[in-house]
């Protein structure tokens, strides 16, 4: 079995709106997602990031009961990991 690819993370359903996956590593690497989370009542834009399982682990982590979660990135991160992730994108798509 492959790893549970981002665009498939979708968990909690009734918490977490997957917008678009902005960066994906391979097997074992990390994955960036733009989405909206329900705080409080309150839908609002977010960062969140994972580490993508392998065939071994396919779930990766942040996970709940089983299922794969996202690691929403506090506002105070945000602007440097975003940075980081646009760089990667230009790298990627340069090779």
């Amino acid at each position: 079995m492959s790893y549970v690819k981002p665009t498939a993370v979708v968990s909690p359903k009734n918490r977490w709106r997957l917008t678009q996956v902005l960066y994906e590593g391979e097997a074992g690497g990390w994955a960036a997602a733009e989405g909206q989370w329900d705080e409080n009542g309150r839908w609002g834009d977010v960062l969140a990031i994972r580490w993508n399982g392998t065939n071994k682990a396919p779930i990766g982590n942040p996970q709940s009961r089983g299922l794969a979660t996202w690691f929403i990135v506090p506002a105070e991160l945000e602007p440097a990991i975003r940075k980081k992730i646009a760089e990667l994108q230009r790298e990627k798509a340069l090779a």
